[in-house]
């Protein structure tokens, strides 16, 4: 059977109430009386926290529609979309360049010149401030067929000139999609999964990099090649674990940037990549001081935009929480920030990647766990655990689940937990000898006779996890840090921030 498409459930739930406030403004306006049933159907899937295609069918039985359910959500979706470019022509850089043209040539068409000349003026400045480099040499190119049909009123030197401008314009466009060409096949080496291990796949990788527009900046011809070039040679020092080359090149980009700085959107975007690499790679090297500042700066940057991209503000929230967490810094205010913004998480939650909502709910977890608030972590482990958000997560999820019940001193039940762990492991085929070692002490703590015999349990399951050289990123780290704590007495965030890397100049 079919599985019905969740894509209109999906455009819904991305809409902010504005969009959906003038989406029922703007049908009522030019829909037919019929339409009103769309409208019914667009708050029964808005009213969903998951999509339930039966629910649907049964609210509407006995309505004609619902027979062929398939096309009245195309229909819907497509409507929803003829909104969102109605809402966004005159502030969406995108939408409002077409818009431009669109304009340009159908005065043109009905031979209005100086209409069809302001047009394109509006149409070109647009162009080459939202950076459209695809569009740049259609809209001039078109500028000379208008010129060419409408020859006497225009001289040979207006022609050349806009024939040259068309040249150099293509000649840019050219350039930055040999550099997005570039991204494209080393992403398609980065996205096998054992391109490090076969030596092959690297020395492919290796002798793309050795292309001469890949070696300097003096043959960028854009801005947004620019940003192309900085993004691959940055992967590629990443996957050379060039750490320093990595921050240095980010580091330098930003500066770039603020020195250079230009209300775009190009130029957003590209800060806002930036600044995400520069704190991502801050968090995988632990240089929790650096990432720090960067937050600080993004938090800035956010808050001076008029407009901030959701993605910017989603980030933000996201980074907020795992510095907290991954660092074991300021715990309580980690906790605060999920707090104080849960009301605008639980609104605003389904339009995150579902990747991007496990993380940071594994994040709160790990903050509560660390607080020592265990009801407060269960709530979320069953949160990840029955909303399916744990997904790559949920071996490490697992493991806090045995953690946690050790904590509330549920001693007698873990030897049944932990074997129900060991079922899951064992279904999914994915457990490791670490995993292994961790379940079986879980399941035979129970046996210990006093504190000290479940001390020296702890010691030699320390041993036996340090010695293993499955190393595999399974929430583990987090284990040999509650163990470490444990023997020594020491609070968790403590142990955390033992780790963090002080970075040399």
């Amino acid at each position: 059977m079919k599985t019905p498409s969740t894509d209109l459930f999906q455009l819904i739930k991305s809409l902010t109430a504005q969009e959906k406030k003038y989406f029922k403004q703007f049908s009522k306006m030019y829909s037919e009386e019929r339409d009103n049933n769309y409208l019914l159907l667009f708050d029964v899937v808005d009213e969903q926290t998951e999509y339930d295609e039966p629910a649907v069918k049964k609210k509407f039985t006995g309505n004609a529609f619902v027979n062929n359910l398939g096309v009245a959500k195309i229909y819907l979706n497509e409507k929803i979309l003829d909104a969102l470019s109605a809402m966004y022509a005159e502030t969406d850089g995108a939408v409002l360049l077409k818009s431009r043209i669109n304009h340009f040539e159908l005065l043109a068409k009905r031979k209005l010149m100086n209409g069809a000349l302001i047009a394109f003026e509006k149409a070109y400045s647009l162009a080459i401030e939202t950076g459209s480099l695809t569009l740049l040499p259609h809209i001039i190119r078109q500028k000379n067929l208008m010129l060419s049909h409408h020859g006497k009123k225009f001289s040979p030197q207006e022609f050349v000139a806009n024939a040259e401008k068309a040249i150099e314009q293509t000649k840019i466009l050219e350039n930055y999609l040999q550099y997005e060409l570039l991204s494209i096949k080393c992403n398609l080496i980065y996205t096998d999964s054992t391109f490090l291990v076969d030596p092959k796949k690297m020395k492919e990788l290796d002798e793309i990099m050795k292309h001469p527009l890949l070696q300097g900046k003096g043959d960028v011809l854009s801005y947004k090649a620019w940003f192309y070039l900085t993004r691959i040679q940055y992967r590629y020092y990443f996957t050379k674990q060039r750490t320093e080359d990595c921050y240095n090149l980010l580091t330098n980009a930003l500066l770039y940037l603020n020195k250079n700085a230009k209300e775009t959107h190009e130029w957003q975007v590209a800060n806002f990549h930036f600044y995400t690499d520069i704190i991502e790679l801050c968090f995988s090297l632990q240089y929790f001081d650096e990432a720090s500042v960067h937050l600080k700066k993004l938090n800035e940057f956010i808050q001076t935009k008029q407009q901030p991209a959701m993605a910017l503000q989603q980030n933000y929230f996201a980074f907020k929480i795992r510095f907290h967490s991954e660092s074991g810094l300021e715990i309580e205010k980690g906790i605060e920030h999920w707090e104080k913004n849960k009301t605008w998480w639980q609104t605003q939650q389904y339009k995150f990647e579902v990747n991007t909502r496990g993380i940071i709910l594994v994040a709160v977890l790990q903050l509560y766990f660390l607080a020592g608030d265990w009801k407060s972590a269960l709530k979320i482990l069953n949160e990840l655990l029955t909303s399916k958000l744990a997904h790559g997560y949920e071996r490490f999820v697992r493991i806090y689940w045995l953690m946690i019940q050790f904590e509330i001193e549920n001693i007698e039940l873990l030897h049944d937990q932990a074997a129900s762990v060991r079922k899951w492991f064992q279904k999914t085929k994915i457990v490791s000898k670490e995993e292994s070692e961790i379940i079986k002490f879980f399941q035979k703590i129970d046996k210990a006779v006093g504190k000290k015999e479940v001390e020296i349990q702890m010691k030699e399951l320390q041993q036996r996890l340090l010695k293993q050289e499955d190393k595999s990123a399974n929430g583990n780290s987090i284990l040999q840090d509650w163990l470490e704590s444990k023997i020594t007495t020491q609070p968790m965030n403590k142990i955390l921030q033992s780790k963090i890397v002080k970075r040399s100049n």
